[in-house]
């Protein structure tokens, strides 16, 4: 299973078929490459089955072997990045942080926020959904948050597609930049 749920069905199976696109591999040599078997394969490519975390971990490399953007750059970015930084998915999972967010990897934005700031973010959140913003790539909004470890906050959410899904990269807004 997945050790990140938000990292779903959709993702890996598109991944993988991009995979043995570029490098013009059949299902067969592609489980050779990850030290697995067709059938395997197949289930991954049709979203039947999520690949383990140590399946993912090749196959992200192979992503990056065969020059094909997948999670793992992203994840970079956002992890050694010196601001508070998050990639998120509509699920209000957090899939990536930076240290100085404070955020933890795999539970939900909601249940890391100030309980003062619930309704806040929750509105905020179906605003996003009702404004369309899990549909396509580009899109960008602003968020105003206080936090008891940062104190009042900015941040700017952008939308950005990987692999057929919408993800949300939200990056704080040093207070020099707003100035």
């Amino acid at each position: 299973m997945s050790d990140h749920p938000d990292e779903g069905l959709g993702y890996w199976s598109s991944l993988i078929q991009s995979i043995r696109r570029a490098r013009n591999w059949s299902q067969a040599v592609f489980a050779n490459e990850v030290n697995s078997n067709q059938e395997t394969i197949s289930r991954w490519e049709k979203g039947t089955v999520i690949p383990s975390l140590q399946k993912q971990q090749q196959i992200e490399h192979l992503a990056e072997t065969a020059n094909i953007s997948s999670f793992s750059g992203f994840k970079s970015i956002v992890r050694f990045s010196p601001y508070p930084m998050l990639l998120c998915d509509g699920n209000d999972h957090v899939i990536a942080a930076s240290g100085a967010s404070g955020f933890e990897e795999g539970r939900s934005v909601l249940s890391q926020t100030p309980a003062f700031q619930h309704a806040y973010f929750e509105a905020f959140t179906a605003q996003l959904k009702a404004d369309g913003f899990w549909e396509n790539s580009g899109q960008s909004r602003n968020y105003h948050f206080r936090s008891t470890t940062h104190g009042d906050f900015e941040a700017v959410l952008v939308s950005v597609r990987i692999h057929g899904s919408i993800y949300c990269v939200v990056q704080a807004i040093p207070p020099a930049a707003r100035a």
